[in-house]
């Protein structure tokens, strides 16, 4: 299974400004609106993550981050639970190792037959009142939790890939 991690912040040297995320959370959404979530719900209103993105202590050039998982063309449309569920264990795992809760959205892409599925994930740039920090070492550490839990995800349910 080929897992990636695009993290779209590794292009600058902080987080990206308020306006831009969103833009992109907007964007994003624009098929399918209803499809966020997030660690606790599969039904996360965008607009409720955008409160919060606006609620933050600053709301300069370090508000968020942005990133896309994307997966082999062996997962399809069938497989958007264990995707979820991959999301939501490696970010799980990821507060243990940074030591810190984190606030964040996903969406999952399906939407192309000859694009390979992706989740879209902004996490933002302050959870609990405290300022999150990424480095690109975080990057790597996500990466990897991502493909160990899809593994993981495809043995335990028997996944049929590609079914």
């Amino acid at each position: 299974m080929n897992v990636n991690v695009q993290c779209l912040a590794l292009k600058r040297a902080h987080g990206y400004p308020l306006t831009h995320l969103k833009e992109h959370i907007k964007y994003i959404g624009q098929h399918n609106p209803d499809s966020f979530y997030n660690k606790d719900d599969d039904n996360v209103a965008r607009t409720s993550f955008l409160i919060s993105l606006n609620k933050q202590p600053t709301k300069g050039n370090d508000c968020g981050y942005k990133l896309i998982v994307t997966f082999s063309s062996e997962v399809s449309f069938m497989n958007e639970c264990y995707v979820k569920q991959v999301i939501r264990s490696s970010i799980k795992e990821f507060e243990s190792t940074v030591k810190s809760t984190i606030d964040w959205i996903a969406i999952n892409h399906f939407h192309r037959s000859n694009e390979e599925a992706h989740s879209h994930i902004i996490i933002r740039g302050y959870s609990a009142g405290l300022k999150v920090t990424l480095q690109s070492y975080h990057w790597k550490v996500l990466e990897k939790l991502f493909k160990s839990n899809f593994d993981k995800a495809r043995k335990s349910h028997d996944l049929k890939i590609g079914v």
